[in-house]
């Protein structure tokens, strides 16, 4: 189970972190990158938590892993890549 107050949270500061840049990090500094991150990161996790849903008629999973991977969208952007450096 994830926290809303963690996910919240990070929410908050990759909103942050998009608005507010730092050289120090080396994180993509791409608004619409990062927002179309946030959205493809909440948007996978809800459609197989649907899919699920719908097909197997009971809840596998909330929505906490939606949100979590929202904020982590919103950190990396949607073709980050400097985790592969």
């Amino acid at each position: 189970m994830i926290p809303d107050s963690l996910n919240y949270s990070l929410i908050f500061l990759g909103l942050i972190k998009i608005f507010f840049p730092s050289d120090t990090l080396n994180f993509e500094y791409d608004m619409v990158n990062s927002f179309i991150g946030g959205m493809i990161g909440f948007f996978i996790i809800f459609l197989i938590i649907y899919l699920y849903k719908r097909y197997k008629n009971i809840e596998a999973m909330g929505l906490g892993d939606a949100k979590f991977l929202a904020a982590v969208g919103l950190f990396f952007g949607w073709k980050s890549n400097h985790w592969l450096i």
